[in-house]
């Protein structure tokens, strides 16, 4: 990231200096870098989010990570969906959401399982692997 970071500021030093700041750079300038990042497969966590709302407590965790040997594949959506893997869990009043376009779903969701409500709160546990996502352990179908 430290190679990324020095590149990336010389690339931004040059542009001014030759009188096109806005020059945006070109991908091979730290592709190296890039490919051997993700040949590593970076895990990403968030291991606690929480937040206090008018309608009450929200709690995520979430960890993703994309390995691949070439990042220039990444440009195929599906090479990409491929490369992801993805967990976590959420918790949300079921208040929250009450007046927005996503409660329509949900008494169809907690019905199929992919939800829980538990004293007013909505809980899931989701997986992303190898293109499929699951909540609560069972596939979603769309």
């Amino acid at each position: 990231m430290q190679a990324i970071a020095h590149k990336m500021s010389e690339h931004q030093k040059h542009s001014i200096q030759s009188g096109n700041p806005g020059q945006a750079p070109d991908f091979a300038l730290v592709q190296d870098e890039v490919t051997a990042i993700l040949a590593a497969g970076p895990v990403l966590k968030i291991t606690t989010l929480q937040a206090t709302t008018e309608h009450g407590k929200v709690n995520a965790d979430l960890e993703a990570t994309i390995k691949v040997d070439d990042p220039a594949a990444l440009q195929n959506p599906m090479f990409l969906m491929f490369a992801m893997e993805a967990a976590g869990n959420a918790n949300v009043p079921a208040r929250l959401i009450e007046n927005t376009p996503v409660a329509a779903f949900v008494p169809g969701f907690i019905k199929q399982g992919y939800i829980k409500s538990e004293r007013g709160q909505l809980k899931t546990s989701m997986k992303f692997e190898q293109g499929q996502l699951t909540l609560n352990g069972k596939a979603l179908q769309l």
